[in-house]
């Protein structure tokens, strides 16, 4: 019989790799920084999957773009330290490749974070393809990057 699935995307933050500690302590930084108060974990959850500045432009849209970079430095100084792999990912991916599906990524994250974190764990050997937030015009949940991944 025919395969006709021929690839598989995933999201990377939650999926491929655990980076919901990183995620909360880096906004958790941001806000008690520039909004001087403290937010829960709970609070941020609902914001998971949608682009930075979208997501600071929603706390403060004054300090949105300041806010992005606090952020994206604290996210870049604690990755390694913060971030976990999900068990058993690694060789899921090793066996849909011996399968021959093709494996790509679809994030929200800018480029040089998600190729770092697919990196850190040696899940980048197997990806065929990378959507990141700088190739998209549109961006999850609209499909837009999703029919990138699939058209490259």
């Amino acid at each position: 019989m025919e395969q006709r699935i021929k690839c598989v995307l995933f999201d990377l933050d939650g999926t491929l790799i655990n980076t919901n500690d990183l995620v909360v302590a880096s906004f958790k930084h941001t806000v008690r920084q520039h909004l001087k108060k403290d937010i829960a974990a709970e609070e941020l959850y609902c914001y998971f999957g949608e682009p930075l500045i979208n997501i600071m432009r929603k706390l403060a849209p004054e300090k949105s773009e300041e806010m992005v970079g606090t952020y994206r430095e604290f996210n870049l100084n604690k990755h390694d330290e913060l971030v976990t792999p999900f068990p058993g990912t690694a060789e899921m991916l090793a066996d849909l490749d011996r399968r021959n599906f093709r494996l790509g990524v679809v994030t929200s994250k800018i480029r040089p974070m998600a190729e770092r974190g697919l990196r850190l764990f040696g899940l980048d050997r197997w990806m065929d393809v990378l959507v990141s937030f700088e190739d998209t015009e549109h961006h999850k949940p609209h499909p837009e990057p999703m029919n990138i991944a699939m058209d490259r």
